[in-house]
């Protein structure tokens, strides 16, 4: 759902925001998913990764650009049946 007053995209599961896009900017403005695309930086020799789950595949993008290759699980349907509407964070309209 876009929030229009703040210029906000959010994934909700029941009453939790589990992604917020800033649609300007084109990044999760949720500090956990900023942290995690920050881990490389602790495992610089690393190539892959296991993601547990895909939020609004904003972590899983920001591996990707620094060459991780990335394995996800999904276990909430709602989130893997909207996967195929968001590509790893751009909301296709």
């Amino acid at each position: 759902m876009d929030d229009d007053r703040y210029g906000i995209w959010l994934m909700l599961s029941d009453a939790s925001v589990i992604s917020a896009v800033d649609l300007k900017l084109d990044r999760s403005v949720l500090g956990s998913q900023q942290i995690l695309g920050l881990l490389p930086i602790f495992r610089p020799n690393a190539k892959r990764a296991l993601l547990i789950g895909l939020d609004g595949g904003h972590v899983a993008r920001d591996l990707k650009s620094q060459s991780l290759a990335t394995d996800t699980i999904e276990i909430n349907p709602a989130v893997a049946d909207a996967a195929p509407r968001i590509a790893f964070g751009l909301l296709l309209r």
